[in-house]
């Protein structure tokens, strides 16, 4: 046994309520993703469409069934234009003109020829379609391109959305059925694919975020890659330390001056970093070698001639540091 249809409504009302909350902090958060500001609009859009629903259904006037309906359908406007926003299309302003304006206008001509909300209700459930139809538009045309599970996802919910809402019309037109007799079965399928929707719609939030992080350190990566080819390629040697002394790379020209190898950066021990020698060939006091000096300030040195005993002859090498 279905819902009453005052019961869905209000289940959709609280749904709506999550919906608006949740991807207006999202947008908040995450301002660099274009799309949940506008699907946290549509969720408002469709609390307000909503609320015109069930005042229809307490007994109001024939407005409030076709002012429930143009907000319903700029709730699902949103949508699309959030998904577009999302995948970085263009906005489809003179589209989205067209179906408000013939929207509003048929709405207008049914409200002056009399009170019967099946018409607005069937109204809606075409512009629906019409909207579904250019999400699928959308969606395939970004297949070749970004074929992930979440667009495949909602490309299903779109699909079974479109199908539902062709059944349901064509029930009312071919079959002479009133829409208030599917109506509760009518808005608890989009209830449940709304839900779906959401989920899938926060996980292409969540799959913009790992792709950002992920060419953030490819980005990283590039750049370190680069700044190792400038050292490497350097005229002057460049050695890199550890607090222990211990080196972690040095580029060619250093181990061409040090006679060290490729693969070797002088940790077998065969260099004394704290045993240099100043101008006059006499042992350079600890608090003068230029590494200690960097340790202890945090200031660069420079200018500063040291001797250095390498390789197991210990012969000495000068460097200007």
């Amino acid at each position: 046994m279905l819902p009453d249809l005052v019961t869905l409504l209000l289940v959709r009302l609280g749904v709506d309520a999550l919906i608006a909350v949740a991807f207006w902090a999202q947008m908040r958060r995450y301002p660099a993703i274009r799309g949940p500001g506008w699907w946290s609009l549509g969720a408002a859009l469709s609390i307000v469409g909503t609320l015109g629903l069930m005042s229809r259904v307490g007994g109001a006037g024939v407005m409030a069934s076709a002012l429930a309906g143009m907000t319903l359908l700029g709730a699902n406007v949103c949508a699309w234009l959030g998904l577009r926003a999302y995948l970085g299309m263009p906005m489809p302003w003179r589209s989205v003109a067209a179906l408000v304006a013939t929207e509003t206008l048929v709405l207008l001509i049914l409200g002056a020829n009399g009170d019967v909300p099946s018409r607005h209700q069937l109204v809606y459930a075409l512009s629906s379609m019409v909207l579904a139809m250019l999400v699928l538009r959308d969606l395939h045309q970004q297949r070749p391109s970004r074929p992930t599970p979440e667009l495949r996802v909602l490309f299903g919910i779109t699909l079974v959305e479109l199908l539902a809402v062709t059944v349901v019309v064509a029930s009312v037109i071919i079959r002479g059925r009133s829409l208030d007799n599917v109506a509760a079965a009518f808005l608890l399928v989009f209830l449940l694919l709304k839900v779906v929707r959401v989920m899938t719609y926060s996980a292409l939030v969540s799959l913009r975020l790992r792709q950002e992080v992920e060419q953030t350190r490819q980005a990283v990566t590039d750049r370190e890659a680069e700044l190792r080819a400038l050292v490497e390629n350097l005229a002057a040697g460049v050695i890199v330390f550890r607090p222990d002394q211990s080196t972690v790379s040095a580029n060619a020209a250093a181990r061409h001056f040090m006679g060290w190898t490729d693969q070797d950066t002088g940790d077998a021990g065969a260099t004394n970093w704290r045993y240099l020698l100043r101008e006059d060939g006499q042992r350079m006091p600890l608090h003068e070698v230029p590494f200690e000096r960097v340790l202890a300030t945090g200031q660069a040195v420079a200018n500063v001639v040291v001797g250095i005993r390498t390789g197991a002859d210990e012969s000495v090498r000068w460097a200007l540091c």
